[in-house]
């Protein structure tokens, strides 16, 4: 195989922790295609090429579930040629249509560019360093067209194409659900490699085996957030990551965190559940009585809700 996995897997920890075990073939596809390290054409080349390595037996091995497919190969052939025909499309050139850079929560530049490769320039000139999509749409907007939409990484590399409205159909393999092994345990400390928050691991999601509406495994933690509208001071918010967009903190990491962090952490290792680390550790003020806080967790728990509470 010339192109190796690992250079696919955009977490270092897990990375390493996968380096001398040997995965599925479809597993190592699922995770090329989840890679945004790695540009779309050298994604594209390593699936044609495990596409061509192996049969539709081979791909049946692993721990995944596909989108109204149960045949891999098939929907590894179908994923391709889509994204082929997407890139075609994209840097055609047409005079009807413009390219708008928009950032990932859908807020543009409001500018338009006539060629895809200025718009690119743009955002390399650009020192943010944030993740952008490249909008491919008609001149006057009409959302009557399928629009494309380029996804680039905080390198300004083109990571994946897709189309919208989004066909799930044609590929079936972005919304695949897998599982792969990792070396988290609650109560862990992690850094997200987006922005290098640092988090508490209070729960690991497995799609397969809880049967939850996520791609790929995530983490569940606490992290802090400051100088947010709810409150002026620190907020402790429950949120949820993907497993390879985080990391394993380092001893300095972890000396240089806040000292709430580090406390829930300690307490959720000692096997206390979330709500009570937070009545535990003497630092969080929960602003409801106990009934309430435990009616909250059950709903929380059961509807996957979003839940924060503040800090003294």
């Amino acid at each position: 195989m010339k192109t190796f996995l690992l250079g696919f897997i955009d977490s270092d920890t897990l990375r390493e922790h996968l380096r001398n075990q040997a995965l599925e073939p479809a597993i190592e596809c699922i995770l090329i295609v989840h890679c945004r390290n790695c540009s779309i054409e050298k994604k594209l080349e390593a699936l044609k090429e495990r596409y061509d390595t192996y049969s539709a037996e081979d791909f049946k091995r692993g721990r995944f579930w596909l989108y109204r497919s149960n045949d891999f190969k098939a929907a590894l052939k179908k994923y391709i040629y889509a994204k082929e025909n997407m890139l075609v499309k994209m840097f055609e050139t047409n005079a009807d249509y413009v390219f708008i850079i928009t950032e990932a929560s859908g807020e543009s530049d409001h500018c338009v560019y006539r060629s895809l490769d200025s718009a690119i320039d743009t955002i390399r000139t650009n020192d943010e360093n944030t993740r952008r999509i490249i909008v491919k749409t008609k001149l006057d907007r009409s959302y009557s067209y399928n629009q494309i939409e380029l996804y680039l990484n905080e390198e300004a590399v083109p990571y994946d194409i897709q189309s919208r409205p989004y066909d799930h159909d044609d590929c079936p393999l972005q919304l695949a659900h897998f599982s792969v092994s990792h070396c988290y345990s609650k109560g862990d400390m992690i850094k997200r490699k987006y922005d290098n928050s640092l988090a508490v691991i209070t729960d690991i999601l497995d799609p397969v085996v809880h049967g939850l509406c996520y791609c790929g495994m995530r983490v569940k933690v606490i992290t802090i957030r400051k100088n947010t509208s709810e409150c002026s001071g620190i907020l402790l918010c429950q949120e949820t990551y993907p497993l390879l967009d985080v990391e394993c903190c380092s001893t300095d990491e972890i000396a240089d965190c806040n000292e709430k962090l580090v406390k829930l952490s300690s307490f959720i290792k000692q096997g206390y559940d979330v709500v009570d680390c937070l009545k535990l550790s003497g630092y969080f003020m929960i602003p409801f009585s106990e009934m309430t806080v435990n009616s909250i967790k059950k709903v929380s728990e059961r509807n996957g809700c979003y839940n924060h509470c503040s800090v003294d």
